[in-house]
Parts: structure tokens; C-alpha cells; sequence
């Protein structure tokens, strides 16, 4: 299961796999794949059993490869600074944003790329996050562009010399200064010419979406502070079928 991997003294065990694919719909193998993708992002032998289970019903409740839902799981919560414990409010977040949005595990992990860091850094936690994503995504704003419309936006707003601070007169340093500060722009009434002075060509779009969307970005803010165990009723209800029975 473990392919060249020398360090096994450092690896979770082969019991603890094939313990794990004998309860779930995953093979042993895909749960050893699953392991050996934390471990190349960093993540301690401890840290990997911890956040195995959580990542197992993600991957049940979004139909994706487990390999990937590591990948993609494990890469924001490094975005994000959090550490293990935190991994099934992060999953849960994400399972939330998928079935409340046109949000993919897919096109979040190509956002995470460009712009998880940056909003982390920016004082955004991951609900935030998750929150511009889905309404980027609902106005058709995914993946990579949408992720490069953040890290634009964001940095801007947490320059305290650029046009759009000056306007709005706040330092973006957490999502509820993220979001007051597009509240102002929308109470401003700033035009779409005004949004692309203060912003760039690729980020307009994604800018005056966020501006003129305010109260659902709240409401997409606050459903994704109430997440919690979402993602194991998403698998159980997936399961709960004669074909996921079976499996």
C-alpha cells in the first residue's frame, strides 16, 4: 500500500488502513493513498489519523476521489494555519458551501491555490472564505479565476495607501472588516467605473459581485458558522441506499 515510503516507523500503521476499509466504501489501499498525501503536505503520523475519518465522509458525501478530498482538505487547512483538530470544522465548511452553492470540491481547491493564504493572512477564517467562494461561484466566478479575483480584492483591502481603502477608510484585518468594508462601497453607491479604479481588470467582476451582494454574503457567513456535522450527514444520506448498502 505504502509504494517506496521508507519511513514506516513515522507512517501510520497498515492495520490502521485496513481497519478503515473495512468499515467504510474505500479500499484499504485508497485509504493508504489518502495517508500518504497528508504525509506529503507535512502532516505528522498522528496529525494523519486524526484527520482520516473526517476526510473519508467528505469524499462519501461529495462522490470524489478520496486522494484528491486529502489533497484539496489538507491544503487549506495548511492555507488557514489551523492544525489537525480543526479539520472537521474546515471539512465540514466545505461540505456546507458545496450543497448550498454551484461550489465543487474541484473548483474550491483551484481557489485555494491563488487566494486561501492571502486570506488567511488578511484576517479572513475559512467560513469567510467559504462564503465569498459561493457567491462567486453562484454568478457562474469558480476555480482559478475566482481565486485570483480574491487575491486581488484582498489586496487591496488590506493596503491602507490604496484607492479602495481611502474610500472606505478601513484596513481589512478579519471577515467582519471584510465584509463592512464592502458594505460601505454598497452604501457608497460606487459605480462600476469607480470598481475598476479601485480594483483591476480581473477582479471587477468578482468586486462589484461582493459589493452588491452584501446581505448574502452575511447569510452565506453565518450558515457557514452552523457547518457543524454537515459532512457525516451528507455520507449518511448518500449511503442510505440499497447500492451504498452494498458497497
Amino acid at each position: 500500500c505504502y509504494g517506496d515510503h521508507r519511513d514506516l516507523h513515522s507512517f501510520p500503521t497498515r492495520r490502521s488502513s485496513d481497519l478503515l476499509g473495512g468499515a467504510t466504501i474505500f479500499t484499504a489501499r485508497q485509504v493508504a493513498k489518502l495517508q500518504m498525501n497528508y504525509a506529503k503536505l507535512g502532516f505528522s503520523a498522528d496529525e494523519i489519523l486524526k484527520v482520516t475519518e473526517a476526510t473519508l465522509n467528505l469524499a462519501a458525501a461529495t462522490d470524489e476521489e478520496l486522494a484528491t478530498s486529502a489533497l484539496i482538505a489538507g491544503s487549506t487547512l495548511r492555507s488557514f494555519n489551523y492544525d489537525a483538530l480543526q479539520t472537521q470544522r474546515v471539512i465540514d465548511v466545505m461540505a456546507k458551501s458545496f450543497t448550498s452553492s454551484a461550489l465543487t470540491l474541484s473548483s474550491w481547491g483551484e481557489s485555494v491555490k491563488f487566494s486561501a493564504s492571502l486570506a488567511h493572512a488578511a484576517g479572513l477564517n475559512v467560513e469567510g472564505y467559504a462564503a465569498s467562494l459561493q457567491l462567486l461561484s453562484n454568478a457562474n466566478l469558480k476555480g482559478s479565476i475566482a481565486g485570483t479575483a480574491m487575491k486581488n480584492i484582498l489586496l487591496r483591502m488590506v493596503d491602507s495607501t490604496s484607492k479602495l481603502n481611502s474610500i472606505t477608510g478601513i484596513t481589512v484585518n478579519s471577515t467582519d472588516s471584510f465584509i463592512k468594508s464592502l458594505e460601505i462601497l454598497k452604501q457608497k453607491n460606487v459605480s462600476l467605473t469607480e470598481i475598476l479604479d479601485i480594483s483591476d481588470k480581473r477582479s471587477v467582476n468578482a468586486l462589484n459581485i461582493l459589493i452588491n451582494n452584501t446581505d448574502a454574503l452575511k447569510k452565506n457567513y453565518e450558515a457557514a458558522k452552523l457547518a457543524r456535522g454537515e459532512t457525516e450527514k451528507m455520507a449518511n444520506i448518500r449511503m442510505d441506499t440499497i447500492t451504498g448498502s452494498t458497497t
